[in-house]
C-alpha cells in the first residue's frame, strides 16, 4: 500500500483535477492552485488526443520539477498500461481512473504508484480494492447522491474512498462528514469578460467547514496570465 498518498489525501482532503488546460496557461494555473493551498494535483490524459502521452507527461514533469516534494502530482483518466508507464516515467506519484481495470491497477502497484480507480457499485469497489487499489474513488458521487454513497460505504468502511463527480464547495463538507477521506474536483477555465493577456485573474473559494478535523482551505482557482506568474511550460 502506498501510504504517503493515502496520508496526504487524509491530510489535505482536496485533489485539484486539471483537464483541458492549454499548455501556455498550465504553469500559471498550477502556481495559483499551489498558492491557494492545494497540495494534490491530478493531470488528466485526454483520451481523444493523439499526443496525450507526451502532453500529460510534460505537464507532470514540469510540476514535479518546479514544486518537488511540496506538491503531490498524479495522472488522471489512466486507462492503459502505456499511460501507467508514461505517468511513472514523468514522475507521477498516483494514478486515477474513471473505471476498474484490474490489469491497470496491478501494473500501477508494481510500479510503486498509488492506484485510485473509479467505481460506482459495491461490487466494483470491492473488486478494485482486492486488485490492489490504495484508494477507490466513488464516481460520480455527487450525481449518485449522498444517500447512495452512505449506503454503499456502510458495509465497505474498511476501504478508503474519495468522492469525485458533482462535488463542489457546497456539498463537500457533507461528503467528508459521511466518511470520505477526501474529494477531487475539476478546474475548468473559461473565457472571462474583460480579461486581457496581462491580467491576473483569481477566484478565491473558501472551504471553511467548521469541523475540527478539517483545516480551512483557501482553494485558489485562477489564471495568472503574464504578470507575477507569466510563462509557459518548460521541461
Amino acid at each position: 500500500m502506498n501510504k504517503s498518498i493515502l496520508e496526504a489525501t487524509r491530510r489535505y482532503k482536496i485533489t485539484a483535477i486539471l483537464r483541458g488546460i492549454p499548455e501556455e496557461r498550465f504553469k500559471n494555473v498550477v502556481q495559483a492552485l499551489f498558492d491557494g493551498g492545494i497540495r494534490l494535483l491530478e493531470v488528466t490524459f485526454n483520451q481523444k488526443s493523439p499526443s496525450k502521452l507526451e502532453d500529460t507527461a510534460r505537464a507532470i514533469q514540469w510540476a514535479k520539477q518546479h514544486f518537488g516534494a511540496e506538491l503531490y502530482v498524479g495522472a488522471g483518466t489512466v486507462m492503459s498500461a502505456q499511460e501507467v508507464l508514461a505517468a511513472k516515467q514523468a514522475g507521477a506519484e498516483f494514478l486515477l481512473a474513471p473505471n476498474v481495470d484490474e490489469a491497470v491497477i496491478r501494473l500501477a502497484v508494481e510500479q510503486g504508484l498509488c492506484a485510485i480507480p473509479g467505481a460506482m457499485t459495491p461490487t466494483e469497489i470491492a473488486r478494485a480494492y482486492a486488485a490492489g487499489a490504495d484508494i477507490v474513488k466513488l464516481f460520480p458521487a455527487g450525481n449518485l447522491g449522498l444517500g447512495y454513497c452512505k449506503a454503499v460505504m456502510a458495509p465497505l468502511n474498511h476501504i478508503p474512498m474519495i468522492a469525485v463527480g458533482g462535488v463542489d464547495q457546497h456539498n463537500l463538507p457533507s461528503f467528508l462528514k459521511a466518511g470520505f477521506i477526501g474529494a477531487a474536483g475539476g478546474v475548468l477555465l473559461g473565457a472571462i469578460p474583460g480579461m486581457t493577456a496581462t491580467m491576473g485573474v483569481a477566484l478565491l473559494i473558501p472551504f471553511s467547514f467548521g469541523m475540527d478535523l478539517i483545516p480551512s482551505v483557501g482553494l485558489l482557482l485562477g489564471i495568472y496570465c503574464g504578470g507575477m506568474y507569466g510563462g509557459s511550460i518548460s521541461a
